[in-house]
């Protein structure tokens, strides 16, 4: 037989901007949520790791001597899988119970990500070449002159675009500090909403257990009147 336990609505905590901006990522809610029919018992390893992560992990490896690969491969592999957890929560978004000031902070992370893709794939078309002609400089020696996948124009026009794309990653930057601020007020306020909601729930309670004794005693008391006209 299950127990019932009726609710407490008991007041939530309303934590500062600044206690809520000292939170740790990592530790936010994920969007993917295992069951509990999911069980890891392997310990990470390289093995795990896609080949991306596979790729920055050797890389990595190349600036360490080679004796100390084993040691510092686990540390190499767990920050690879903790970036990828964060990566996660940046594109996938957060889980449910996450707060206002946490789900800015990954949005923000997400177009700042957005634009620097933008920024590496547009400079990329600009230096793209395919192929080389020859030439000769002033002193008459023998050069490789690069042939651009697009035209002068088209690469004009990819300049203007990249110069945009890092005039709205500074501004980014310069407005995050108050997304963040008003992040934190909003989820300031959803919580001191719903303490107030929970204490007029509290109260609301209180005066129906009364209004209930009430009418129970009310009750009462016409059963006594009543025994009191028939004993007459």
């Amino acid at each position: 037989m299950s127990e019932n336990h009726s609710p407490t609505f008991a007041a939530v905590a309303v934590p500062t901007v600044e206690e809520l901006a000292s939170f740790d990522p990592q530790s936010s809610p994920s969007p993917v949520v295992a069951d509990d029919s999911v069980k890891i018992t392997a310990q990470p390893s390289f093995d795990m790791l896609s080949p991306d992560m596979k790729a920055r992990v050797t890389e990595k490896l190349t600036t360490i001597p080679v004796a100390r690969h084993i040691e510092m491969m686990p540390g190499l592999v767990m920050d690879e899988l903790r970036q990828h957890s964060l990566n996660l929560r940046m594109k996938g978004g957060l889980g449910p119970s996450a707060n206002e000031y946490e789900r800015e902070y990954f949005c923000i992370a997400r177009e700042a990500y957005d634009i620097d893709q933008e920024m590496a794939r547009t400079h990329a078309e600009m230096e793209e070449v395919t192929g080389y002609s020859h030439a000769t400089d002033d002193d008459g020696q023998p050069i490789a002159v690069p042939i651009y996948r697009f035209a002068l124009e088209t690469r004009q026009g990819r300049a203007e675009h990249l110069q945009a794309l890092r005039h709205k990653r500074s501004q980014l930057e310069r407005e995050s500090a108050e997304r963040l601020r008003l992040a934190g007020e909003r989820e300031r306020a959803k919580r001191h909403n719903l303490n107030e909601l929970a204490a007029i729930e509290r109260e609301a309670r209180t005066r129906a257990d009364e209004l209930d004794r009430d009418a129970r005693i009310d009750e009462r008391a016409k059963a006594i009147n009543r025994n009191r006209d028939t004993i007459r």
